[in-house]
């Protein structure tokens, strides 16, 4: 099989605290031969899935996570450092509003200077 031939690769699924709410509260609710097996096939789930999340409902765990992938840990690191880079250009924006004012009062001495000098007409 040439690689052109491969299915791409899927990517991991991620499911909704809504969702997954919503799929216990189906699946308890389900009753009759064979009505539990036809949700999970329908939603390409398994038993295990089900019975994480509704231990994740009864002990209150299950909420969305913010951003996939970001931990709130790392989402706090995260903030933690543009904090910091945001004083720290706080503080070059000051020195340069600082630099240009300085160069502006010396600029202002210097054509004054040049204007008062003798032999310079005006």
């Amino acid at each position: 099989m040439s690689q052109a031939d491969r299915p791409a690769r899927s990517s991991r699924r991620r499911f909704t605290a809504a969702f997954k709410a919503a799929v216990v509260q189906e699946y308890d609710a389900a009753d009759g031969p064979g009505a539990r097996g036809a949700i999970l096939r329908r939603e390409g789930l398994y038993d295990s899935h089900v019975q994480k999340w509704r231990k994740a409902v009864e002990e209150g765990r299950l909420r969305d996570t913010p951003v996939a992938g970001l931990t709130p840990s790392r989402d706090r690191s995260r903030q933690a450092q543009l904090e910091a880079e945001n004083v720290r250009l706080q503080a070059e924006l000051d020195m340069t509003k600082s630099m240009l004012e300085v160069m502006g009062k010396a600029h202002a001495l210097l054509e004054t200077v040049s204007k008062s000098a003798p032999g310079k007409q005006q």
